[in-house]
């Protein structure tokens, strides 16, 4: 996450993509929280990568979805 964050304007777009589904496999792993790496995900949205740009946003979806899975609707 760290290293998305600091150099992700750098690095090339297939090893950016790559890290991202690493970090994704890690996040679904239970290992690294996904609170801590929705903004990064959402900060990945604006770099020009299109493949990047669309991981990231279905991986936002599906952990939004996750996350609100275990709520009722009390409406």
């Amino acid at each position: 996450a760290d290293l998305l964050r600091s150099s992700a304007r750098t690095l090339p777009s297939s090893l950016r993509c790559r890290v991202a589904q690493a970090l994704i496999l890690l996040i679904n792993r239970q290992m690294v929280d996904i609170g801590e790496t929705l903004a990064l995900f959402m900060e990945l949205q604006t770099l020009g990568d299109r493949n990047l740009r669309q991981l990231a946003f279905s991986h936002i979806i599906h952990s939004i979805k996750r996350m609100n899975q275990k709520h009722k609707n009390e409406a």
